[in-house]
């Protein structure tokens, strides 16, 4: 890998459904989107050779002993697209419900294994991400894009049922609200008294 790693340092930066941009007060490693938008730029993902992958938005690497992976997902319009379009031949509420669950709980954790092999390539791809990053303990975060903060509560089984099939892999799964995926980034916003 030829870039430095720095070259992909850019400020967090969540869409939600509605278009709005919220720029959060951290900057991590963008991992999907080039790190200028100029001809011939690719992105991280591109470099380490996993565009086929579906994989975090985002690595965040504070300056405590943790490395966090972060997906910026709208998982409520997803399970609404899946319920309406996808399971729409599926008439039981509660199977539509369970089998949506069970679907972005699914692409969640495919994620997370897609986020866990770029991590490994990135360690073993650069010599400046290695010392930066290796031995930490890795955390996967889900920020939820789409909904209000009362609606995360929707996605609270994902936290646990991430966790559970990760458990030798990562230290935490968190599922939060944007605001709360805020509110938790300030506090390594070196600005920040």
């Amino acid at each position: 890998m030829t870039s430095t790693i720095e070259d992909f340092l850019g400020p967090v930066i969540i869409r939600s459904a509605n278009g709005i941009r919220d720029t959060f007060p951290v900057k991590a490693y963008v991992v999907d989107r080039p790190p200028s938008p100029g001809k011939g730029s690719k992105s991280l993902k591109n470099k380490l050779r996993m565009d086929n992958f579906h994989c975090c938005d985002y690595i965040f690497v504070p300056d405590n002993n943790s490395v966090l992976l972060i997906e910026d997902s709208n998982l409520k319009r997803k399970k609404e697209d899946l319920e309406e379009n996808d399971l729409s031949s599926v008439k039981d509420t509660k199977s539509k419900a369970r089998l949506s669950k069970e679907w972005i709980k699914n692409e969640q954790l495919l994620k997370a294994y897609a986020s866990l092999l770029l991590l490994c390539r990135l360690l073993a791809q650069n010599t400046i991400a290695t010392p930066k990053m290796q031995g930490k303990n890795i955390h996967f975060w889900v920020i939820i894009n789409d909904s209000g903060p009362s609606d995360v509560e929707i996605f609270d089984y994902l936290k646990k049922a991430i966790a559970s099939r990760l458990r030798s892999l990562v230290s935490e799964v968190v599922v939060l609200h944007k605001d709360g995926a805020k509110k938790e980034l300030s506090k390594y916003d070196p600005s920040t008294p």
